[in-house]
């Protein structure tokens, strides 16, 4: 079974679900599942997303933007390559 999980950023200070998402990850992977994680590439990732890397989930990170208005994330790049990964 593949399965894409899909979150807004993995930085190391952002914690939430760019913590537990991983972790999610690297558990379903140790399974025998596909695991693939999609997420806007926001520079450093955290220590959980390097480990689940570690552990065979694929990363993949994409160019985005976020508002600093209102701290919504958008990414055009992963619209347009979400489908490939799918």
């Amino acid at each position: 079974m593949r399965i894409l999980h899909i979150i807004s950023g993995m930085g190391k200070s952002a914690g939430g679900t760019s913590e537990i998402v991983p972790k999610i990850c690297s558990v379903q992977q140790e399974a025998g599942l596909q695991v693939v994680l999609a997420s806007r590439d926001i520079g450093s990732l955290s220590d959980t997303a390097v480990q689940a890397q570690r552990n065979g989930v694929v990363l993949r990170l994409f160019r985005g933007m976020c508002s600093p208005v209102n701290k919504i994330s958008f990414s055009w790049d992963m619209m347009r390559n979400l489908g490939k990964i799918v």
